[in-house]
């Protein structure tokens, strides 16, 4: 199998745009091996490069977790890991005992190389190294709770919601091509065709689930300012939401092709980022 491998701390990808994202960082990681002593640019260079590996290899560190000591096979589910920050262990080895870190406007909570497990979470520009599949539940960590109540009371619930999702590269999964779509499989960690009918049946699913969710955690949090009066608004907005849903599939088609059109909109005005994921991860161009 094909990976890109960073020449500066080992680091695997399957996708170039992945390495890229990797290389491109604020802030870079440690270069850990150049007995060559090659310069950045050749470093650079040289991670851009797919090299084939027969087996993976057990001895590379770049996807071992120093936390929980454990090894993953992909550079995607590693990723997955670090981000939900699901290890167990009672110590973390912090770079200088120092937990929180300002640097360019990036509030680092957690940095992760060879040697060190610490959160990322970045404000202005989280980097994403592996696409969310169809299949799953689409990425809304970017999406903080003001965001999410504004959406809730907009008069565009669903189409705005998709709108924001879109914003996030790892939600790119969507490759529309007139009446068919091409969707990445999490699962199968390969792209299948799906009538654009069904797909955005299976959107308009998504949007409908993650639009309770906001409005549950809208509850959650302590920024309502007339509790009262917010939380009538609330609850009027909720039930527009399902009026909205049930109308799609159940009562008016006017609707549905109105919704079906909106959404078509969002999907096409990424298209272009979302083609070249689909380039990287199958070295091949979408027939038009």
């Amino acid at each position: 199998m094909s990976y890109y491998k960073c020449a500066r701390c080992g680091y695997i990808s399957k996708q170039k745009i992945d390495m890229k994202r990797h290389l491109d960082k604020k802030v870079k990681c440690n270069i850990i091996d150049n007995e060559d002593n090659l310069t950045e640019l050749e470093l650079y260079n040289n991670s851009l490069i797919k090299t084939c590996f027969s087996t993976y290899d057990s001895k590379d560190e770049s996807l071992f977790c120093n936390i929980c000591k454990h090894r993953y096979s992909s550079s995607s589910n590693f990723n997955r890991h670090i981000k939900m920050n699901n290890c167990k262990s009672d110590t973390v080895n912090v770079i200088n005992n120092t937990q929180n870190i300002n640097i360019d406007n990036m509030n680092i909570t957690n940095v992760y190389n060879n040697q060190y497990i610490i959160n990322i979470n970045c404000n202005d520009n989280p980097i994403n190294t592996a696409i969310r599949g169809f299949d799953e539940k689409w990425d809304v960590s970017q999406i903080n709770n003001l965001e999410k109540l504004g959406i809730i009371l907009s008069n565009h619930k669903f189409s705005n919601t998709l709108k924001t999702i879109l914003k996030n590269d790892a939600n790119l999964n969507v490759c529309m091509n007139k009446d068919v779509g091409i969707v990445y499989k999490a699962e199968k960690d390969n792209y299948e065709p799906l009538s654009k009918k069904d797909l955005l049946k299976r959107t308009m699913d998504k949007l409908h689930n993650h639009l309770k969710e906001f409005y549950d955690d809208v509850l959650k949090e302590d920024i309502l300012k007339d509790k009262e009066k917010d939380i009538a608004s609330l609850e009027e907005a909720k039930n527009n939401i399902d009026i909205s849903y049930n109308r799609y599939y159940y009562k008016s088609e006017v609707f549905k092709n109105k919704a079906d059109e909106a959404l078509t909109y969002f999907y096409n005005e990424v298209s272009k980022k979302a083609e070249d994921i689909y380039y990287e991860k199958n070295g091949k161009r979408l027939l038009k």
